[in-house]
């Protein structure tokens, strides 16, 4: 097929191609996720005209069909962590039909004293499953490549490819040790960041195993606190009454965002321990639940963050302190987007009318603790 031959085919698949990205971006993005495959991105791109000419035209090509041409269409997956471009590759393994002959993982052919990350590269199309399906029938035998890297070797090939040296022989010699050694540590900072969410994992483990004891010695940190409000019965009964007073019906799971806002929180009331959390719960239980009701007397919210009964914890700490200025400055501390001072004087009148207005028996427990603290 000559090279005018080869452009015109190119135009006819680039329509195909142009129509089958944005499909196959979803679709993978599907995949991972219904696989509980964690990826920072999935991107796709379409081989230009001006490259597709340079790459028929290369000295030595003898392309004779546009079929032969497997990346016209390239899809991009990004994962966070290097164990996770393997899991990545089985899912694309298991759901397209992968052409090993053009396929390599050049992870491994990355030599000891080459600079740079490589990826894994897979050429795959839809297979015979989903090409017979009407929606995907129009792309039957369209062949793509999927590339599957972490986002460290992501940032070392796009900074890589700005640089302008694609390969390690374009590198002059003067600073090619330099980036044999800015590549090794890339590739230490890969594996750290792994092993550091793995530790990070066994952490949050063993603190779900500790946070269960009837005082649990833990310091207050993002993932104690998460671990208290899943396994606490106060929590959960005080999360059962605001969801009540609000008519909400659902709870939704504590994230690690809230779970840190209210870590930090605690801190700023030197608050330092479960276990003090814990005794503050209890004590506190029937204010909490009434200071909920003044607070907001005609709240309705469609869900409830599990562990909500903490964060007005927090409310009920700093009104107990009965120093206006102490909660001016717990407030200013919270990046609350409202006035800090006025916000102070209304914490505290809602924590004494609490105090006052509490029939469930804590309230004059909760006071003498006010006097004492």
């Amino acid at each position: 097929m000559s090279a005018i031959d080869l452009e015109e085919a190119y135009e006819t698949r680039a329509l195909l191609c142009r129509q089958l990205g944005p499909i196959m971006k979803t679709l993978i993005e599907q995949l991972l996720t219904a696989a509980e495959v964690r990826f920072h991105s999935v991107d796709h791109r379409l081989k230009g005209v001006q490259s597709f000419r340079r790459k028929i035209s290369r000295q030595g090509s003898s392309y004779t069909s546009i079929d032969q041409i497997h990346h016209l269409l390239g899809l991009r997956v990004i994962t966070y962590f290097p164990d996770e471009v393997d899991a990545a590759a089985a899912v694309i393994q298991e759901e397209f039909r992968i052409d090993w002959e053009n396929s390599v993982d050049k992870r491994v052919l990355l030599d000891p004293d080459r600079f740079g990350y490589l990826s894994l590269h897979f050429v795959a199309s839809l297979g015979a499953a989903r090409e017979d399906l009407t929606e995907y029938r129009q792309f039957a035998g369209i062949c793509f490549e999927v590339q599957i890297r972490s986002i460290l070797q992501h940032a070392w090939a796009e900074i890589e490819h700005d640089l302008g040296y694609e390969t390690a022989a374009a590198v002059p010699s003067a600073i090619r040790r330099r980036f044999s050694r800015l590549a090794g540590l890339l590739e230490i900072a890969d594996t750290e960041f792994q092993s550091l969410r793995d530790d990070v994992g066994h952490y949050q483990e063993a603190v779900i195993a500790e946070v269960t004891a009837p005082a649990p010695d833990l310091r207050v940190d993002r993932d104690t606190v998460a671990a208290y409000a899943r396994a606490s019965e106060v929590v959960r009964e005080i999360d059962e009454s605001i969801m009540t007073q609000s008519a909400c019906a659902s709870v939704e799971p504590i994230t690690d965002t809230y779970a840190g806002s209210l870590a930090k929180e605690f801190s700023l009331l030197e608050v330092t321990s479960v276990a003090q959390i814990d005794e503050y719960m209890k004590r506190y239980a029937d204010v909490i639940k009434r200071f909920f009701v003044l607070w907001h007397p005609e709240l309705r919210m469609t869900v409830v963050t599990e562990g909500t009964s903490l964060f007005y914890l927090t409310w009920v700490l700093a009104g107990a302190s009965q120093d206006l200025e102490k909660i001016r400055d717990y407030v200013a501390e919270m990046d609350f987007s409202g006035d800090a001072a006025q916000t102070a004087e209304d914490v505290l009148k809602t924590y004494n009318e609490a105090i006052r207005d509490d029939s469930g028996g804590s309230g004059q427990a909760a006071e003498e603790s006010a006097r004492d603290e």
